[in-house]
C-alpha cells in the first residue's frame, strides 16, 4: 500500500551499500515498542516527482 508520510518525524537522505535512499523515521519514544522509532528507506527510483502548476 501506500506509504502515510503525515505522521512521519523526520526525512533524510542516507547512503546505504552505495546507493542514495530516503529515510522516513516514524514514531520516535511513542506507540512504537522500540524506543528508537521505525523507519522505510525509499529508493529515488520508487519516488515521482511532479511539477506543481
Amino acid at each position: 500500500g501506500a506509504l502515510d508520510l503525515s505522521n512521519a518525524e523526520g526525512i533524510t537522505p542516507i547512503r546505504h551499500k552505495g546507493a542514495e535512499w530516503l529515510m522516513v523515521v516514524f514514531d520516535i519514544g511513542k506507540r512504537s515498542k522500540r524506543k528508537n522509532g521505525c523507519y522505510a528507506f525509499l529508493s529515488y527510483d520508487q519516488i515521482t516527482v511532479e511539477p506543481v502548476d
